[in-house]
């Protein structure tokens, strides 16, 4: 198999971590972005992906956008959209072929840009603007029972990653997020 060179799209949460561990074993060429968009979590997850693409030693790059407000809770909308677009300059900017985005089945309900119908939209745009990259969204099947199930097998814990949409020292265990991993 020809690694495949990589923009990953890390947020320090259980599915893009978990989904780097996995592309790193496969010896694909991954470099992480990572976005700030004054979330409320913002240093607990920029801590999580910096200690993740340190410990793999992979490029990593933070992106400081505007602030993207939130909408019914903690949907942030657009997010991925935003994300997808931003990674797709990226990758062409610096050759790459594929981008990937951890959207699992649990997402589908609340996030409309984490749907497989809206990912193949996102491909078919880049290819109207004449790129050859490819977005991808391997765990867009699995739910979060799955995925920790894959990172107990690259040795990734709770205590390993962030997934809480509030600001404070520990998980508030209330938010839809919290909901999942418990």
């Amino acid at each position: 198999m020809i690694p495949k060179k990589i923009i990953h799209l890390m947020s320090g949460g259980l599915d893009s971590v978990t989904l780097l561990h996995e592309l790193h074993r496969q010896e694909h060429l991954v470099h992480c972005i990572f976005f700030d968009y004054s979330q409320k979590h913002l240093y607990q997850e920029l801590s999580c992906a910096q200690k993740h693409t340190e410990r793999l030693n992979v490029p990593f790059t933070q992106i400081v956008m505007p602030t993207l407000d939130t909408h019914k809770g903690n949907v942030v909308p657009a997010r991925n959209a935003i994300f997808l677009n931003m990674a797709a300059h990226k990758a062409a900017v610096m050759g790459a072929d594929t981008i990937t985005i951890g959207c699992n089945a649990d997402d589908e309900a609340d996030f409309p840009d984490c749907r497989k119908s809206f990912i193949k939209s996102v491909n078919q745009s880049i290819k109207l603007m004449g790129y050859n990259i490819e977005a991808c969204a391997p765990y867009i099947e699995l739910n979060k029972v799955e995925i920790i199930a894959k990172a107990e097998n690259y040795n990734i814990h709770k205590a390993d990653v962030w997934w809480c949409y509030e600001g404070g020292s520990q998980p508030c265990g209330e938010c839809g997020s919290c909901q999942k991993m418990q």
